[in-house]
């Protein structure tokens, strides 16, 4: 059955977009004889189909038409889209809009059924690649868009949750013009974000619930918020940063150094 995109309550570690993992040692597993269960689809899935990952993402747009091909094994039967189950080799189309999703189901006698979820990318969303070397050292990657370009019909709007498999199971829209900057999964299990409006300055931060409600919007009192860094503490309050202007009487002391003093260390603006 086709439904919004979701999140699963695993969902408990976020890091930063980083590398995905360390190789791995060891001997390399010798390839299975047995026929294993097989999706394909047009357009492509991302990534290849494997049985051991579980979520996908396709570009289904502009058509928003899925064909689905499916392969069984003996003693297996599978279904798409919540329909029928059959055996061997079949191809189902499934229409679905950016965001939805759909699972294709395997089940064999004796044995737990098993759920791959295919979910609908929009056509805005950025291009990504990902690759796995060996084990993560996190579950869930937070993911924001390139800060100063994009190519033509790519949105910077989108914050973004990709699994350990390089895979986007979540994402959302910033609000109005703004670009979305250090996001993350907060204590309260809500998603935040601080907004960026180019040469206007970043200007506070929004808090959502993962199925996309408000929760509230923040901002620094005077001047903006700085784009680094938003933290919620234990006791409700929230930290983050904002840009205050240097007064004149330190910015002349700062400026011209202090007479007789040691450089300890020079800083560079592009550091």
């Amino acid at each position: 059955m086709r439904r919004s995109i979701r999140i699963r309550a695993a969902l408990a570690v976020l890091a930063s977009a980083a590398a995905l993992g360390i190789l791995a040692g060891g001997a390399a597993a010798k390839p299975s004889t047995t026929p294993q269960p097989q999706v394909s689809t047009d357009p492509s899935l991302f990534p290849t189909f494997n049985q051991s990952v579980s979520d996908y993402v396709v570009r289904c747009q502009p058509s928003n038409q899925v064909e689905v091909s499916v392969s069984t094994p003996p003693n297996t039967k599978a279904s798409v889209d919540g329909g029928p189950q059959r055996k061997g080799n079949f191809t189902e189309t499934v229409s679905l809009n950016a965001g939805q999703s759909f699972d294709v189901t395997f089940t064999a006698p004796r044995k737990t059924a098993t759920k791959y979820f295919i979910r609908c990318l929009p056509s805005d969303f950025p291009a990504f690649t990902a690759s796995r070397n060996g084990s993560t050292q996190a579950e869930w990657y937070a993911v924001t868009p390139n800060l100063f370009s994009a190519p033509s019909g790519t949105s910077r709007q989108y914050a973004a949750f990709f699994d350990n498999n390089g895979v986007p199971v979540w994402w959302m829209k910033s609000s109005g013009s703004s670009v979305p900057l250090d996001a993350k999964l907060l204590p309260n299990g809500h998603v935040a974000w601080l907004r960026f409006f180019g040469s206007g300055g970043p200007t506070g931060a929004e808090e959502y619930t993962l199925s996309g409600s408000t929760v509230r919007t923040l901002d620094t009192v005077g001047s903006g918020a700085d784009h680094h860094d938003i933290q919620l503490l234990p006791n409700g309050n929230y930290l983050y940063l904002a840009w205050e202007p240097v007064p004149k009487g330190l910015q002349q002391k700062v400026r011209g150094g202090i007479k007789g003093s040691n450089v300890v260390m020079t800083i560079n603006h592009g550091d």
